[in-house]
Order: structure tokens, then sequence, then C-alpha cells
């Protein structure tokens, strides 16, 4: 399930970079994108603290991921087991 939703998300990450690239001064797109890509920098940090067994730093970047964006279930959904303590 988490590979699945990691494709989602990057896959939608790719489209608001074109998006920017067709107008670079989208009003909604880009502040978005910000946001996206803060989150996928999260979701990444936190998964690979995961595979590392480093799980004080994993509860650490899951619990950004929640702060960043608490009502999207992508990242509620990923970010709530991996801020759970191991």
């Amino acid at each position: 399930m988490s590979s699945c939703l990691q494709h989602v998300i990057s896959v939608t990450f790719r489209e608001i970079r074109e998006c920017l690239k067709l107008d670079p001064d989208h009003k909604e797109c880009f502040p978005f994108y910000k946001k996206v890509k803060k989150l996928v920098k999260q979701m990444d940090s936190a998964l690979q603290n995961k595979a590392n067994s480093n799980w004080e730093d994993c509860i650490t970047k899951a619990k950004a991921m929640l702060k960043t964006e608490p009502s999207v279930w992508n990242y509620v959904f990923t970010g709530k087991p991996l801020s759970w303590p191991h």
C-alpha cells in the first residue's frame, strides 16, 4: 500500500511541475507545489529512516508530515503509522 501511495504522490508531483512549466505564475498551483514538495521530502525521509530502523527520526519526520498536512488522507495514512512508537 505504501508503494502505491508513493507512486500516486510522485505522479501528482510531476503533474504539478508540468502545470508550472506552462504557467510559472499560476496563483493556485505554485503554493500547492511548494507544499507537496515539502511533504514528499518529509515522507521520503521518514520512510528512509524506517528502512534504516532509525525510529526516533522516523517518528519526528512523520509528525512533521502530519503537522504540514493534517487533513489529506494520503499523508495522514502514511504519517500516522510511521509516527507510532516502535
